[in-house]
């Protein structure tokens, strides 16, 4: 604004020098004295170019200091209607003097010398204040275009500042490229890592069979073996009976043979001494194949539950970018009014073989959660009963559960669910699997 309104004072100023004078010498017509007439004409014009020049300066400098004009509006009214007062004074008198020329001839004998004079004289004061003026116009048009200049600068500066954050979105463009890429190897490394130990556990459960089943046939072994010592040793009674009567036969016909016989009795208790031992052992082995059979049954058992968990995580995580969520974050100041979780499960379709997670964490008791299928019997009933008060105990389908960070568990038992205010926190409530594994903060209470 400030710049045209400057461009367009000095066009001004060009324009107001180079305006043609009312009055050209020798147009004057009825004049007694030519030369007298003409040098005050060129006066008159003189004076009149050096009004319009200073008219034009001071519009100009009006242009360029609008807060001043703006800060005294009473003076520069009173200016502006002095200048309109002079411009049209100035107008009229050179309207009179082209149309009463003879009228001017005449009193320009009579004023020859001083009014020549005076004339000069105003002309010159008019032209030097219209030098200052002009003077002072250069001077803020200097101070204009140093202005704008260190405009030019601050916007070449911000110029440069966006490019050098151009500069840094494309650097965080390609970064958060590979960050997305990374993510992607490292979801693939998961895939890869869960298939790995999934085949792992199998192979174990395989491995844990076929070692049950050698233990098996090790207890069948040893199970001949006993039966073939206590067939021994029933041989040993039988020849040891036979060996007394004999030895009684020996010594009611020959008591020189008596102690051959005791003898040979004697290494009999010896040898059945030694039977019993090896019996013993090998009953004590036996228990403990039994136990050590025990122990891995158990561990299978386990080995089978946590396969189980895994699968069903494997499985939620497979199917959780298609599922429905509901996160509900609560503080003292009860955030909730009761309607959420009903137009959650008004909102989603789930059938007997969808699944369900309920997770619940606090700052003091941690994290706790329970898995389970047949979603469609939580659903339905926590639409059919929140508005009352209810209690009813879910069947025994697959369950797991896991308290404050812990690892899934796996349960076929059957749990009470409460519901609206039986759940003790007002209508809407649901108290879910209370008592799975333990667990006993698994309570929706929004109220």
């Amino acid at each position: 604004m400030k710049r045209l309104n400057l461009y367009t004072s000095i066009l001004c100023l060009g324009l107001a020098a180079s305006l043609p004078v009312h009055a050209q010498n020798g147009n004057s017509r009825g004049a007694s004295n030519g030369q007298p007439f003409q040098e005050l004409q060129s006066a008159i014009d003189a004076a009149e170019e050096a009004v319009n020049a200073a008219i034009d300066a001071n519009t100009a400098r009006i242009d360029a200091n609008e807060s001043a004009i703006e800060a005294n509006t009473a003076a520069t009214s009173a200016n502006a209607s002095a200048i309109d007062a002079n411009s049209a004074a100035i107008q009229a008198n050179t309207a009179a003097t082209g149309a009463n020329a003879s009228a001017i001839s005449a009193e320009a004998a009579a004023r020859e010398a001083g009014d020549s004079a005076v004339a000069a004289e105003a002309a010159a004061a008019v032209a030097q204040e219209a030098a200052a003026r002009i003077s002072g116009i250069a001077q803020l048009r200097s101070e204009l275009m140093s202005s704008i200049i260190s405009l030019e600068e601050d916007v070449n500066d911000v110029s440069g500042r966006l490019s050098n954050l151009e500069g840094q979105v494309l650097v965080n463009a390609e970064d958060i490229a590979g960050a997305m890429e990374e993510i992607g190897f490292l979801n693939a490394a998961l895939a890869n890592v869960s298939g790995a130990i999934l085949s792992e556990l199998h192979d174990l459960q395989f491995q844990h069979q076929a070692d049950i089943a050698d233990i098996r046939n090790q207890l069948a072994g040893l199970r001949f073996e006993v039966d073939s010592l206590s067939i021994g040793l029933n041989e040993l009674s039988l020849q040891l009976g036979q060996e007394l009567l004999a030895l009684q036969a020996a010594i009611d016909a020959n008591s020189a043979d008596i102690g051959n016989l005791m003898a040979s009795v004697t290494l009999l208790n010896g040898q059945m001494s030694v039977a019993q031992a090896e019996i013993t052992d090998l009953l004590s082995r036996v228990g403990l194949a039994e136990q050590a059979l025990a122990q891995q049954e158990s561990d299978l058992q386990s080995l089978a539950g946590a396969l189980a968990g895994l699968d069903a995580r494997m499985q939620l995580l497979e199917n959780q970018p298609s599922g429905d969520e509901l996160l509900l974050v609560d503080t003292t100041a009860d955030d909730f009014d009761g309607s959420e979780l009903a137009d959650f499960f008004s909102s989603v379709s789930v059938s007997s073989s969808s699944f369900i997670l309920v997770e619940a964490s606090t700052s003091r008791q941690g994290t706790y959660a329970w898995c389970s299928t047949n979603a469609a019997w939580y659903v339905n009933n926590y639409l059919g009963n929140y508005q009352g008060s209810s209690y009813l105990v879910s069947g025994s389908w697959d369950k797991w559960y896991k308290d404050n960070g812990g690892v899934w568990n796996h349960t076929n038992a059957s749990h009470g669910n409460y519901y609206g205010s039986a759940c003790g926190g007002g209508a809407s409530g649901w108290c879910s699997e209370w008592g799975i594994g333990g667990l006993a903060f698994n309570g929706y209470l929004p109220n």
